[in-house]
């Protein structure tokens, strides 16, 4: 009776406390006009509440949205033009990049034709609570810009120049120097304080992009492998990408390291974000058949995240999860894209549980299932 009270209680510990933990979910996020089907989302705020990405208008052009759960998908509209400028014909409209991590700020790129004539991207800050756009104009052929400080105060990207390679770009007071550079790169995402800037640069003499870090203090630090830095956590200390076709994480106490692949897959690979602390990784890689996305952590390893929902008891009929792109800063939540059940690209958003959870729920069905054998085997009374 003693032993069989205590399996009660693990059992109880484990479903019953259960309600505290965070619970699964899983909404694609639709479109902005169903005439024109497609919408992937690129960004998250720090808390998840947030989701900004790209749809086509009625219009037929990319517009930037928000997402909320309470507002379903808003377009944050096309920027007024500078005078003299004029829509390009190659115009494809506004594409957002990245969110801060409040949820203040969002980054991207557009096009106008300038007669002057610059023309290209160029890259634009935009704060949701104001409406107002900040431009950040192309010397010669434009700037894009991917993601942005915690307080969007910061905004790092590329920019390029006609017939030539990018290099990175910082925009901010004043504009930061990567102390070291030499050659062509991007700047792809940067630490919360904006101290840690992360990408990939390359030299004429071989023309490989490598991924890299830079900070004040170190300078630009190279990784010897091909790849791009493609994601660094808001503290700094975990940098993520791909490097030689396989998924990485970094840090300073392990260096380089590449993630284990899918169960099946060919180990081919692209983590594109992480978690605060570096301690959830999401991306995309191949399974054997196709590129799906996918969530790590040190317990679990590589998993599908479609899987993983599906383990959740969430259905995902018709569904393919082709990448997860952004992960917010608890990493509970994975926002990305598919193939919904019609075959159309559509973004999404899903809750997950703490990488705990998933231990203490294992431990209580071992718990309930001893339970249930001491039972059985239990003498029957009338």
């Amino acid at each position: 009776m003693r032993r069989l009270s205590a399996l009660a209680v693990l059992s109880f510990l484990v479903f019953g406390a259960g309600s505290g933990f965070a619970s699964s979910s899983f909404q694609g996020l639709g479109t902005l006009d169903p005439t024109n089907p497609y919408s992937i989302a690129t960004g998250v705020s720090g808390n998840g509440s947030l989701v900004v990405g790209q749809s086509r208008g009625s219009d037929g052009l990319l517009h930037s949205f928000t997402y909320q759960a309470g507002s379903g998908m808003q377009s944050i509209g096309l920027p007024e033009l500078p005078p003299q400028h004029e829509r390009s014909l190659s115009f494809e409209g506004v594409q957002a990049w990245g969110v801060s991590d409040d949820g203040s700020t969002i980054v991207g790129s557009h096009r106008w034709h300038d007669p002057t004539p610059t023309y290209g991207e160029h890259g634009f800050s935009y704060d949701i609570a104001t409406d107002t756009w900040t431009h950040r104009d192309g010397v010669d052929w434009g700037v894009r810009f991917h993601a942005t400080s915690a307080d969007g105060a910061l905004a790092v990207g590329e920019q390029y120049f006609q017939n030539s390679e990018p290099y990175p770009l910082v925009m901010g007071a004043p504009i930061i120097p990567l102390q070291g550079y030499v050659g062509f790169g991007l700047a792809l995402d940067v630490s919360a304080d904006g101290s840690v800037i992360v990408g990939s640069t390359g030299h004429y003499d071989d023309w490989i992009e490598r991924p890299y870090r830079y900070d004040a203090i170190n300078g630009l630090v190279v990784a010897s492998l091909a790849g791009e830095a493609l994601g660094v956590s808001a503290d700094g200390s975990t940098v993520v990408g791909f490097a030689d076709g396989n998924a990485f994480r970094w840090t300073d106490a392990d260096g380089l390291v590449p993630l284990a692949g899918l169960p099946g897959g060919s180990g081919s690979g692209r983590a594109e974000d992480t978690s605060r602390d570096g301690s959830v990784i999401v991306g995309s890689a191949h399974d054997g058949t196709s590129n799906v996305a996918f969530i790590w952590d040190a317990d679990n390893g590589m998993r599908s995240l479609l899987e993983l929902l599906e383990l959740e008891g969430i259905d995902m009929t018709g569904w393919e999860l082709v990448e997860a792109s952004q992960v917010s800063a608890n990493g509970l939540t994975v926002v990305g894209y598919g193939n919904n059940p019609a075959g159309e690209t559509e973004a999404f958003v899903a809750t997950i549980p703490e990488p705990g959870t998933a231990v203490l729920l294992g431990l209580g069905l071992v718990g309930l299932a001893a339970r249930r054998r001491l039972i059985a085997g239990a003498p029957h009374i009338d």
